[in-house]
């Protein structure tokens, strides 16, 4: 959000804290990320790893809701991240754990704020985006309406919700959603590296793929990649 339009919410609102809330959640989304990395070190240089092919899937979709499914170290949040970094100057992009959700009410999620007074601060938004990161959490919550009514306002007003889940929980987590959250959404699955693109970044990059069938299929995922380059 620009200034100006933060600094007009602050003063035509009912809720105290807007302002403050919109900072935490801001900040919150920059600790969440900070520490999440979109290339693979490799001694003076980064490995990058496309995915060109998701982001435009995801930026390209016309359903409010996105499922983003992989196992675990495929990249699902070094893909949100990508796609936070590309956002406006006046795009609202907003992410929060699943676990955030457990509170008694919508009122102590939202630090006293008023859900009405959020969604209004953010009517001169270009795009709003709201990522639900290890959204499998979301299946142990005791009380559900705090976010189903989260989600549903979002929604309704124009936003954009993307989850994020490891396919052990996808088929729960998409009952959850049908059933008891009423959404309709789309899924993306982010894929481990095939061979090929295994073999392209060891040539390019000049280090050897172990001959081990099983030490070589372990890092086809991204995160046991970085992890043997590491010590390489």
């Amino acid at each position: 959000m620009d200034d100006c339009s933060r600094i007009t919410s602050y003063f035509f609102t009912q809720s105290d804290n807007l302002f403050g809330l919109l900072n935490s959640f801001e900040s919150h989304t920059g600790v969440i990320l900070d520490d999440i990395e979109t290339a693979i070190p490799f001694g003076d240089e980064d490995i990058s790893i496309s995915r060109s092919h998701f982001i435009s899937e995801v930026e390209e979709s016309e359903t409010c809701a996105l499922i983003i499914s992989g196992e675990g170290g495929t990249g699902k949040t070094a893909l949100i991240k990508e796609l936070y970094e590309k956002k406006g100057e006046n795009d609202a992009f907003y992410v929060h754990k699943a676990t955030e959700f457990s509170v008694c009410s919508l009122n102590e999620f939202l630090s006293g704020v008023f859900l009405k007074d959020f969604i209004e601060a953010h009517e001169g938004a270009e795009n709003k985006t709201v990522v639900i990161d290890s959204a499998e959490h979301l299946l142990s919550l005791e009380n559900t309406d705090p976010i189903k009514e989260y989600l549903s306002n979002l929604i309704t007003t124009g936003w954009k919700v993307y989850f994020t889940t490891r396919n052990t929980y996808l088929d729960d987590l998409i009952f959850q959603l049908c059933e008891v959250y009423k959404i309709s959404f789309k899924s993306i699955h982010i894929e481990k590296l095939d061979e090929d693109t295994l073999f392209g970044l060891a040539q390019k990059h000049d280090f050897i793929i172990p001959g081990d069938k099983k030490f070589k299929a372990l890092i086809l995922t991204p995160f046991y990649l970085k992890e043997y380059l590491k010590y390489y």
